[in-house]
């Protein structure tokens, strides 16, 4: 389950925006933010490397 933190500024950051910047399907990012799956490893280091100091690894994926 991802955290709050993370679905926010997924969405300030603009979903569409983020499944292109990280290569993913749109449906990709919904599913992350619905908690159905978690991210990939590359693409935990992307969303990382997006967010800058705005989230940490355990706003991502749970137990980090």
């Amino acid at each position: 389950m991802v955290s709050e933190k993370f679905k926010a500024w997924a969405k300030a950051y603009g979903i569409q925006k983020l499944a292109d910047d990280t290569g993913v399907h749109l449906s990709t990012v919904y599913a992350w933010l619905a908690g159905e799956i978690t991210p990939h490893d590359k693409h935990r280091l992307s969303l990382l490397k997006l967010a800058g100091r705005k989230i940490r690894l355990g706003d991502i994926v749970d137990g980090f």
